[in-house]
């Protein structure tokens, strides 16, 4: 009996730091689901913002969150941690975000009505704030694992992630219409919450177990090459489509109240591909993956923005298309950070380039939102063909890139190995 007990409390102990980093996760991300995502539906509710509007604000928050994103690892290394450590760092960042969250509703006049101002403020410290804060997050949970561990957190870490963003867009719901400010304030606690999670943690993530040579599979890196490109090229669609949806499910006549939900078919498609990578782990160093994932994304993107076209088949076609984007963006989510934590050293400054990357794309979408308003106006019938076809030329050109800097990498190694 003894003998046999040791085992057994073996395979029951509880992952601690993983428990509490997947605590953290799941309530940081109902703010990330919240204003990355379901901003747009509360600034049409509450200011009447069309989609130059939308796009303007969406491109704001993309470029600040790159400045935290690619800031934060070179500041802790540097900076930082001779006089913080690192979850003081998270700490102050997710308490900044959680008293700054509510200033739009607490500001707002007797018709629920903010002052525009306090909206943009609250995106910025919000962009800048989570930009620091994801590659904090992201080390705590990797670090310390390799191969099967590490597989498994972060397939949990993106299940958890993914089923809080869901959660998000539902909860939107009963406010979007006649209070939607007061999603702000369950932002702002969300984050107070993930702070007292955070404390337990340690001073600093574990690295890498390097105790032991580490190899990777040769195909690891070419791939990591090529998802690296496709990661932005993925947000850049997603990022596209945030501001858009509001005025596409309106033309089919959805209702506000239900439009933040109609918008999570993607999100549910998505966690649904990451349920699916986490249990079957065949999709690595497999080339299909990335171009597979591609494609999807760009014919779901293009059936979800052009559904109102299609008169009676516009509702079966924006949830077709919503459920096809979602699967070929998770696709190409977990083979980017999967080989990024696999080749890379799982510290704060790899999740800061995987953060900096997913940057990029939330800034360039409404930067072609933009650029197809200015091209064919804002209120021309075509606006929807321009983007997509400004959005689907860089996101092509994109896969062609990565794929060059994937066959430049294959044979200089060779050439290196011959030699």
């Amino acid at each position: 009996m003894m003998a046999n007990s040791q085992p057994t409390h073996a395979r029951l102990r509880i992952d601690r730091p993983l428990v509490l980093g997947l605590a953290l996760t799941f309530l940081a991300s109902m703010g990330t689901g919240s204003i990355t995502l379901g901003i747009f539906f509360l600034t049409e509710s509450a200011l009447g913002y069309g989609r130059t509007e939308n796009y303007a604000l969406a491109t704001a928050l993309g470029l600040i969150y790159i400045v935290g994103a690619a800031g934060i690892g070179p500041a802790l290394q540097r900076i930082f941690t001779k006089y913080l450590s690192t979850r003081t760092v998270g700490l102050i960042v997710l308490v900044i975000i959680g008293l700054t969250s509510p200033l739009p509703a607490v500001l707002s006049d007797a018709e629920g009505a903010p002052p525009a101002w306090s909206i943009w403020l609250v995106v910025g410290v919000f962009a800048l704030a989570t930009g620091c804060l994801w590659p904090i997050v992201e080390a705590y949970i990797s670090g310390g694992r390799r191969e099967a561990n590490l597989r498994s957190a972060t397939g949990l870490f993106n299940i958890v992630w993914a089923c809080s963003v869901v959660l998000a867009m539902w909860l939107i719901a009963p406010y979007a219409e006649q209070r939607p400010m007061m999603v702000l304030f369950w932002v702002g606690l969300a984050h107070i919450l993930s702070a007292g999670v955070l404390i337990p943690l340690p001073a600093h993530p574990p690295r890498h177990l390097d105790d032991h040579p580490h190899e990777v599979d040769a195909r690891y890196e070419p791939l990591l090459r090529v998802t690296r490109v496709l990661l932005p090229v993925s947000y850049l669609f997603i990022s596209s489509l945030g501001p858009t949806i509001p005025a596409v499910l309106g033309m089919l006549g959805v209702g506000l109240t239900w439009k933040a939900p109609a918008f999570s078919t993607w999100l549910i498609a998505r966690l649904g591909v990451f349920c699916a990578m986490h249990v079957w782990h065949g999709w690595h160093g497999r080339w299909w993956v990335p171009l597979l994932g591609g494609g999807v994304l760009i014919i779901g993107f293009a059936m979800t923005v052009l559904s109102p076209r299609l008169g009676v088949l516009g509702l079966p076609a924006v949830f077709a298309g919503l459920a096809a984007f979602g699967c070929g963006s998770g696709l190409l989510y977990v083979a980017s950070l999967y080989y990024g934590m696999e080749v890379g050293g799982s510290n704060v400054q790899d999740g800061g380039r995987h953060e900096a990357a997913i940057g990029l794309g939330y800034a360039g979408g409404p930067i072609c939102g933009l650029l197809a308003v200015a091209l064919v106006g804002a209120d021309s019938p075509n606006l929807d063909v321009a983007m997509i076809s400004i959005v689907s030329v860089i996101g092509a050109l994109s896969v062609v890139i990565g794929l060059l800097k994937a066959h430049h990498f294959t044979r200089t190694r060779s050439r290196r190995s011959i030699e």
